[in-house]
C-alpha cells in the first residue's frame, strides 16, 4: 500500500462507520451512515478510497463506483450492479445473495405485460404472465441468460476505476466472473422442500394475488419509468434493503463484525442516487448494514449530501467516538493540505534529503497529487541542482504512446480542469490574476459572457475559505495558471492588462485596509516596485511593526512574470536600484532606507516565488540585513523588524550559495 502522508487516520475512521454496533450506525431506527472525504482536485481523495478498498479486500463485502457515471444511469440499474459487486465472495464469506431485487428485475426488464393495460385490461391474464415470467427463470440457462443481459447492461457503464480507466475492454471478463459467483452463491436452488431463492424474493412482493399484482404494477410503471420513476425506485431500494437485513441476519454475512460497504468517488456527480439510498435506509426498522464512503471536491452538491454538517478535520477527528454518538449519521471530513514536514518525509521516503523538497512544497502548497509528481521529477533528476520550473517541464509519462512529451505542468493542469473545454480553460486562466474569488467574480462580470463566467466560477474548483472570507483556487493550479497568463502578449487578457484591471481607482493616499493590499499587490505583480516602496515607506512610520509585517507578507505574495532562476539576490539588487531616495519619503536616511527598503521588498517578492531558482542563500541574508537597516524607522516595535532578520538568517542556512 501507498503512503498516504497525512491520511492515515482515514482508514480508522472508515473501519469504525463500518462496525456492527449495538449503538451509533446499525442500531434501530435511522439511516445508513455516510462518511465523505471533501478536498480539491489531488487532495489524496482517490489514494485514499484506493487503501479503504485495499483494506476491506477479503474481509468486508463492498462495491466500488465513480460518479461520473452514476450520475447518467437510474437507480434500478445502480442498484443491480451494486447486486452483481455485493455478491462476490469475501474471503471465508459467501457474496451477499439479492432474491427479492433479482425478482424485481426479472418482472420489469421483460415487455410490458398487455394484459394489464388498456379498455380490455384483464388482471388474472396479467398476473398468469408474471407467473409465466417467473417460472421461466427456474431453468438455470434461462436465468443464466437473463443475468448475463443484465450484468451487460449495468456492469459496463458503471465500471470505471479511480484512476479513471474504463474497463470496457475487459467487461466480459468481469460478468464472467461476477455470473460465477452469483450462479454458486446467489441462487441455490432446492433441496428437499427448501424454497428456491426466486420463491423467497416473489414472496416478499406480497402473499398470492396481491404479490403479482405487485409485480405487474412494477412491470407497468417501470416502462413509464419517468411518470413513475419515485416509485419505482423505492421499491427497489425496499427489495435491495430487505435483502441485505436478511443476510446479515440469517447468513454468515455478519461474522467479520463489519457492514458491507458502498465506496463513491467523484460523489459530487453521484447526488441524486445517494440522495434517494439514504432516506430510504432510515425509512426501515433498523439502520441497514451498509454503510456509505465517498469522496468528492465539496461545493453544493456535496453540502448538501452532507445535510449541512460542518467539515471536521481529518487529523484532528476522535476516531473511536465519533461514530459512537447515534446522532452521527452524514460525517463530512476535510483532507487538508500536505504539511511541509509530511512533504520533507515523503522526499526522504522518495531518496532525497536537500532543499527541493521545500521549494516543491512551495508550489503545490501540499497539494498531495503535484507534491507527489514533483517529488518523483527531483527523484529522476539526482544529482541535479534543479528548481522547480525544471521538474514542471519534465515529461509525466515517456511511455505515453499518445503523447510521451506531455510535460508534468501541462498534465497537472488537466487533471484539475478535465471537465473544461479549451476555450473555457482560457476563461480560467484570465483569472489566474485575481488573488481570491471576489477579484475573479470582478475579471468575469467585466470580460466575460454570463454562462462562460457561471462556468468558470464554479464551485467545485474554488476552495471555501472556512475563516469566512472568499474562496481562492487552490494554490498549485492558481501558480500554473499563472505561467500560462504570463505568455500572453495582445489582447484585454494579458498579464499587464488583468492585473491593471485589479488595482483599485482613486489615489493611493486615500486606500485604507483591504484596498491598500489589493493596490500594493497587483502593482508590484506589474513591477512598479517604486510605488510598493514609497506606499511601504509611508506606513513603516505610521503604524506598528507586527501590522507593517502582515501587510509587507500579503503584498509580496504578489506573482512574478519572470522568474528569478538564476542570480536571485543580484535580481533583487538590479530591481531596488530603480527606486530613488524620494520614492521613501519620512524615512530618517532617505538614500540609504530607500535602497534598504527597496531590496527588502523585492528580496521578498522574489522569496516568496516558488518558480525562483535554488541559489538563495545570499538572498536571504540580503533580507536579514535590510530589515535590521529600517528597524529604526519603525512607527513602534522596531524589536520585530531585528527578529525578522535573524529568522531569514537562519533560513539562509538551509540554501545552497
Amino acid at each position: 500500500m501507498d503512503r498516504l502522508y497525512g491520511r492515515d487516520n482515514g482508514l480508522p475512521l472508515a473501519a469504525e462507520l463500518l462496525k456492527l454496533r449495538q449503538g451509533g450506525p446499525g442500531a434501530p431506527g435511522g439511516e445508513s451512515p455516510l462518511l465523505i472525504f471533501v478536498g480539491p482536485g489531488g487532495a489524496g481523495k482517490t489514494a485514499l478510497l484506493d487503501a479503504i478498498e485495499e483494506g476491506l479486500q477479503e474481509r468486508v463485502p463492498h462495491a466500488r463506483m465513480d460518479g461520473t457515471t452514476l450520475q447518467n444511469s437510474s437507480v434500478p440499474d445502480i442498484l443491480a450492479a451494486l447486486g452483481f459487486e455485493l455478491n462476490r465472495r469475501c474471503g471465508r464469506l459467501d457474496g451477499l445473495r439479492f432474491p427479492r431485487l433479482l425478482v424485481g428485475r426479472m418482472v420489469m426488464d421483460e415487455p410490458l405485460i398487455g394484459a394489464a393495460v388498456g379498455v380490455g385490461a384483464d388482471p388474472e391474464k396479467a398476473r398468469q404472465e408474471v407467473r409465466r415470467i417467473l417460472d421461466g427463470y427456474r431453468d438455470q440457462a434461462a436465468l443464466g441468460n437473463f443475468l448475463s443481459r443484465l450484468a451487460g447492461a449495468v456492469i459496463p457503464p458503471l465500471a470505471v476505476r479511480a484512476a479513471g480507466t474504463m474497463v470496457d475492454a475487459a467487461w466480459a471478463e468481469v460478468i464472467g466472473r461476477v455470473l460465477s459467483d452469483l450462479m454458486s452463491n446467489g441462487l441455490r436452488f432446492p433441496r428437499f422442500g427448501r424454497r428456491s431463492g426466486l420463491e423467497k424474493g416473489e414472496s416478499w412482493y406480497g402473499a398470492g394475488t396481491a404479490g403479482l399484482d405487485e409485480l405487474v404494477k412494477l412491470n407497468v410503471r417501470y416502462h413509464d419509468y419517468p411518470a413513475h420513476q419515485g416509485w419505482v425506485d423505492q421499491l427497489l431500494l425496499d427489495a435491495f434493503l430487505a435483502d441485505l437485513e436478511d443476510e446479515f441476519a440469517h447468513s454468515r454475512a455478519a461474522e467479520g463484525g463489519y457492514k458491507c460497504a458502498i465506496l463513491v468517488d467523484n460523489a459530487e456527480h453521484a447526488v441524486a442516487f445517494i440522495k434517494a439510498f439514504l432516506p430510504a435506509s432510515a425509512g426501515r426498522t433498523r439502520t441497514p448494514p451498509i454503510g456509505v464512503i465517498a469522496a468528492g471536491r465539496g461545493g453544493p452538491a456535496v453540502r448538501a449530501l452532507a445535510g449541512g454538517a460542518p467539515c471536521a478535520s481529518l487529523s484532528e477527528i476522535d476516531v473511536r467516538a465519533v461514530f459512537r454518538d447515534p446522532a452521527v449519521r452524514r460525517l463530512p471530513v476535510a483532507l487538508a493540505d500536505l504539511t511541509p514536514a509530511e512533504t520533507e518525509r515523503m522526499a526522504r521516503d522518495a531518496g532525497f534529503f536537500d532543499h527541493t523538497a521545500g521549494m516543491i512544497y512551495q508550489f503545490t502548497a501540499g497539494n498531495p497529487h503535484a507534491t507527489a509528481r514533483l517529488v518523483q521529477a527531483a527523484v529522476e533528476c539526482a544529482g541535479e541542482r534543479v528548481d522547480v520550473g525544471t521538474l514542471l517541464g519534465r515529461p509525466y509519462d515517456p511511455a505515453d504512446p499518445a503523447d510521451p512529451e506531455r510535460s508534468i505542468g501541462e498534465r497537472l493542469v488537466d487533471d484539475f480542469l478535465s471537465a473544461f473545454s479549451d476555450r473555457r480553460r482560457e476563461h480560467l486562466i484570465t483569472t489566474a490574476a485575481a488573488r481570491d474569488l471576489g477579484e475573479a467574480q470582478f475579471i468575469t462580470a467585466d470580460l466575460l459572457a454570463p454562462g462562460d463566467a457561471a462556468f468558470v466560477l464554479r464551485s467545485d474548483i474554488w476552495q471555501p475559505d472556512f475563516g469566512g472570507g472568499p474562496g481562492a483556487l487552490p494554490a498549485v493550479l492558481r501558480r500554473l495558471l499563472a505561467r500560462r497568463l504570463a505568455e500572453r502578449t495582445v489582447g484585454d487578457t494579458t498579464w499587464d492588462a488583468l492585473h491593471a484591471l485589479l488595482r483599485p481607482a482613486g489615489p493611493a493616499e486615500g486606500l485604507t485596509g483591504e484596498e491598500r493590499v489589493r493596490d500594493l499587490y497587483h502593482a508590484l505583480a506589474l513591477g512598479d516596485l517604486p510605488h510598493v516602496t514609497r506606499r511601504l515607506a509611508v506606513l513603516l512610520t505610521a503604524m506598528p511593526a507586527s501590522a507593517w509585517l502582515a501587510l509587507a507578507a500579503a503584498v509580496t505574495a504578489a506573482p512574478r512574470r519572470t522568474p528569478a532562476v538564476h542570480g536571485p539576490c543580484a535580481e533583487a539588487e538590479k530591481l531596488a536600484r530603480s527606486v530613488q531616495a524620494a520614492d521613501a519619503p519620512g524615512l530618517r536616511e532617505p538614500r540609504v532606507g530607500s535602497r534598504a527598503l527597496a531590496t527588502l521588498v523585492a528580496g521578498l517578492w522574489i522569496a516568496a516565488d516558488p518558480l525562483t531558482g535554488p541559489a538563495r542563500y545570499d538572498l536571504h541574508l540580503a533580507i536579514a540585513a535590510s530589515y535590521d537597516l529600517i528597524a529604526q524607522d519603525a512607527h513602534s516595535e522596531g524589536a520585530a523588524l531585528n527578529v525578522e532578520a535573524e529568522h531569514h538568517r537562519e533560513i539562509a542556512g538551509q540554501w545552497p550559495r
